[in-house]
């Protein structure tokens, strides 16, 4: 027997939806009309309106959201993050988010203010549940500029790897073959070595810094975060 879950029925009024809120619907519009549109975060509270049984004998539950509150503050905003990555683990039993669900939780609260501490503590939590591939996938995201990584078999991100270091990478980004890096601490000591060494990076070092204009269509800028204390 095959059972569904189905949204249905219009927000709450009055006071359960808190969509309702004037200056938050000016913030959205501004945000609009201004191109700043991003992900963000609401808790929604929810039950069943109805169950029905379908020609095929698939069961649906008609759900309804009985209340929705959006999630405004950093505080608010940093144990949403965590509750999202808590409750999939539960309710899935995997270590990690998909890529997919991960890029839309990202974009919802990459804006955070971070420590570096506090960024090294989430992708050290990270790394103990990546396999080697996982996290060669990771570095030739990160270390070689390749944003599509997470879309590579193991043996397509072995052959890329391969091949970038063969000859189809841009000098900047050139560092040791056996180098695997994709953590900020390891992206911030490499770019340190690098820095100090005048002729250009050192046995395991990589320049982590855009590309130059004619550069730019061979391979996108390394993504590099802001942290801020």
């Amino acid at each position: 027997m095959e059972y569904t879950i189905k949204l249905v029925g219009a927000l709450p009024k009055g006071d359960p939806n808190g969509f309702e809120d004037s200056q938050l619907a000016e913030e959205l519009a501004d945000d609009q009309l201004h191109n700043r549109t991003r992900m963000r975060a609401a808790v929604v509270i929810y039950d069943v309106k109805d169950t029905v049984v379908g020609d095929e004998g698939v069961i649906t539950n008609k759900v309804r959201v009985r209340c929705v509150q959006p999630v405004l503050t950093d505080a608010g905003r940093r144990t949403v993050e965590g509750v999202l990555r808590d409750e999939y683990a539960a309710q899935t039993g995997a270590a990690m988010l998909p890529f997919d669900v991960q890029s839309v939780t990202k974009a919802a609260f990459a804006d955070l203010p971070r420590t570096p501490s506090e960024v090294d503590e989430e992708e050290e939590r990270e790394r103990e549940n990546m396999s080697p591939h996982d996290e060669l996938r990771r570095h030739l995201e990160r270390a070689h500029g390749r944003e599509d990584a997470h879309l590579l078999t193991d043996a397509e991100a072995d052959h890329r790897h391969e091949a970038d270091h063969d000859g189809d990478m841009p000098e900047m980004l050139q560092h040791d073959r056996e180098w695997h890096g994709w953590t900020r601490a390891d992206l911030e000591a490499s770019e340190a070595e690098s820095d100090g060494d005048p002729d250009g990076p050192g046995e395991n070092g990589v320049i982590l810094t855009p590309l130059s204009d004619s550069d730019e269509d061979e391979r996108p800028a390394v993504p590099m975060a802001e942290f801020r204390p």
